[in-house]
């Protein structure tokens, strides 16, 4: 007679993957799938992928009925930006229902970048030959982007230099820098460049240029800081603030200086002065309120009084435009931290707030999410794992809002996931009759069995061990119970002295609740409910079991083995998860 080969069955746990990566940043960390014959033959089974970019290890393997495998799933470090996905089919022979398929999604975004603002990229020093050193200049630097810019600047000449000559600064912060020459050396013009420059930044480098003038006869010298003035305005409102403009004389003699205006809505007070040799004086630049929309030029010139030829010219731009608000020109939504996921975008203009809209879909809803925000980023925490979110950003401004518009929506992004990685050892051997034995931590793999020299009697008391590790979890483990099926071991006199981290547990005959177990005498069962373990921790169960022979006169060898079989939660949200821990069988030599 021949019979059938008795059939496994495949079950895989999870169904499927979400990874998110940021091109050109690092590789995601592994996650788990689990691998179980719930058919009634040994399953040998293998993984095949069809993307060269996702990876199993290991890849093949055996299961007996009833028990899992776990194997570890990961991609390449993200390179191209947009969604990618991969299948992973596990097969095997004499199987139900194989091949059993476990998707993948790789998500993977822009980096966020910075973006680098100059406030004067020409910066004009005048001096006296054997008179001392200007004044330094102010260089303002502001990065408009949404990372942050870490700037350096370097000359071409050792007379000039930039003061600081490095920084950071965080998403729309400021910063200034002063420009400055050395004493002047000797008679002419010269010329200093000044690179200033940053990575992972749009608009990076930057030139900025210092003209050295220095005459060799006593004389008034007008320098003038800043040397270009930005006002900004929207039609029918307020008149933009004054700002204010530094006159410097840098020579050795008086300077009394006149100005001269190219447009009639620009203005300067006072308009002439005196200014001693190495001294300087403060005047008022205002333009007229807005009216007309567009971009308007006007040239300041400070002269000496009888000498037009020997001033500097400041330039003037007065930017009016609509008063309307105007949306954000990009919105990104990227996964840093597990569990969350953080948009962020740049400043809309006429903005004072922002509302945030979301959507599972790549359609934009017609319900506020947040409304409100005062800045450009956000970190949304309200997730769930598996899903992926559309994000719309709306400015609000003084006369209203904008409204969410397609254009500016984010690619759709999957939250990383935050889920415990409990990793258990195998049932250990920790004592006989009170003395130590030799066992290991946290490793799933190194069971290091009983020793082969000793001789044991009935009654002899076995202390065992399993730790239960979340060293590696990014999230609680939770509705953690244990079940420890027992072979010629049985419940000592004084019971079976189960601990958690050397705390004793409350022993109960009817179904353990959180922190108590219980003995299944039928089924020579112990069961413990352990309740959490917390992320980055661990906890560590002891219990004694007797030695016990199928009658009192037996000698030889005695097989005392158990089955345990661990569950728990990976998140809040996942099924319930299941290990089991198959240690080798522990013979003794028994005596009576």
């Amino acid at each position: 007679t021949v019979s059938a080969a008795t059939p496994a069955t495949i079950s895989l746990s999870p169904a499927g993957f979400t990874f998110a990566g940021v091109s050109g940043g690092s590789a995601p960390a592994g996650q788990t799938l689990t691998i179980k014959n719930t058919g009634t033959g040994n399953l040998t089974w293998y993984a095949t992928l069809n993307q060269s970019w996702c990876h199993i290890s290991p890849s093949s393997g055996m299961v007996s009925p009833g028990s899992s495998a776990v194997a570890t799933v990961t991609v390449d470090t993200p390179t191209n930006v947009g969604s990618f996905n991969c299948t992973a089919a596990i097969s095997g022979p004499n199987t139900t229902n194989g091949p059993q398929n476990s998707g993948l999604t790789y998500n993977v975004t822009l980096p966020l970048s910075a973006t680098m603002v100059l406030s004067n990229t020409a910066f004009v020093f005048s001096a006296v030959v054997n008179g001392t050193a200007p004044s330094g200049q102010t260089l303002t630097i502001r990065n408009s982007g949404a990372a942050a810019l870490n700037w350096s600047a370097t000359a071409n000449q050792t007379w000039c230099k930039v003061t600081p000559s490095s920084g950071s600064l965080l998403p729309g912060a400021t910063t200034s820098a002063t420009v400055s020459v050395a004493a002047p050396f000797g008679g002419g013009t010269y010329n200093c460049s000044i690179n200033v420059s940053a990575p992972n930044t749009t608009n990076s480098p930057q030139a900025v240029s210092a003209a050295y003038n220095i005459t060799s006869s006593p004389t008034a010298i007008v320098s003038l800081s800043p040397l270009s003035f930005q006002f900004l305005a929207s039609a029918g409102g307020g008149t933009p603030s004054p700002q204010i403009l530094s006159v410097r004389n840098v020579g050795n003699a008086n300077l009394n200086w006149s100005s001269a205006v190219s447009q009639s809505w620009c203005h300067i007070s006072p308009s002439s002065g005196t200014v001693a040799a190495g001294g300087n004086s403060n005047v008022s630049v205002s333009v007229d309120r807005p009216s007309n929309i567009g971009t308007f030029g006007c040239s300041i010139t400070i002269y000496e009084t009888g000498n037009p030829t020997n001033g500097q010219q400041a330039a003037v731009s007065y930017k009016v435009d609509s008063s309307v608000v105007v949306n954000p020109s990009q919105v990104i939504a990227a996964s840093v931290a597990c569990g969350s996921v953080t948009v962020s975008w740049q400043p809309g203009r006429n903005a004072t707030s922002y509302n945030l809209y979301r959507s599972t879909t790549n359609s934009l809803p017609s319900t506020i999410y947040v409304a409100g925000i005062s800045g450009t980023s956000y970190e949304d925490t309200n997730v769930g794992l598996n899903t992926k979110y559309f994000y719309w950003v709306a400015s609000m401004g003084a006369t209203g809002g904008a409204t969410a518009a397609d254009v500016n929506s984010s690619q759709g992004i999957s939250p990383s996931p935050c889920e415990a990685d409990l990793t258990p050892s195998d049932k250990n051997l920790n004592a006989i009759n009170g003395v130590s034995q030799p066992h290991n931590g946290c490793d799933y793999n190194q069971f290091q069995g009983a020793p082969q020299d000793k001789t044991l009697k009935n009654g002899d008391t076995l202390t065992f061990g399993i730790n239960v590790c979340n060293i590696k979890g990014t999230a609680d483990a939770t509705t953690i119970t244990l079940k420890d099926k027992l072979l010629n071991l049985s419940s000592p006199p004084g019971g079976f002295n189960a601990r958690v981290d050397g705390q004793p547990l409350v022993f109960v005959t009817r179904t353990p609740q959180v922190g108590e177990y219980s003995y299944d005498t039928a089924n020579f069962e112990l069961d413990f409910n352990l309740g959490v373990v917390s992320k980055g921790l661990a906890k560590q169960i002891t219990y004694d079991a007797q030695v016990k022979t199928q009658t009192n006169n037996a000698t030889g060898c005695v097989k005392c083995q158990s089955q345990t079989v661990i569950s728990f939660k990976k998140d809040s949200t996942s099924p319930l998860q299941t290990i089991d821990l198959y240690t080798p069988p522990i013979f003794y030599s028994v005596s009576k």
